[in-house]
């Protein structure tokens, strides 16, 4: 028996990637785990619009979440999310 590709979650992990500042918290994220407020000031957006896209990634289970005292740190939990990023950035290098 032939396993049909899942085109609809692999949609769904494109969707919700697919988006500027969510492409630049995933590459920030890459070096090491980060608070809220690091995001914030490496990335230059606001904290509840950086908060908004941190727990849409976290939700459907491509970041990870860790609480330390007042603090939420988050980190890449699918590393296979930077497949995605230099496939992509390899198609925009070659439409230069």
């Amino acid at each position: 028996m032939i396993k049909k590709y899942p085109y609809k979650e692999a949609a769904g992990m494109l969707k919700i990637i697919a988006h500027p500042v969510r492409l630049n918290i995933i590459t920030l994220l890459d070096r090491k785990r980060m608070s809220v407020n690091e995001i914030c000031a490496a990335a230059g957006a606001k904290q509840s619009i950086t908060s908004q896209h941190l727990n849409a990634m976290a939700d459907k289970g491509i970041l990870r979440r860790e609480r330390e005292e007042n603090r939420v740190y988050y980190s890449i939990k699918k590393k296979e999310v930077f497949n995605i990023l230099k496939c992509i950035k390899g198609c925009c290098n070659k439409r230069k």
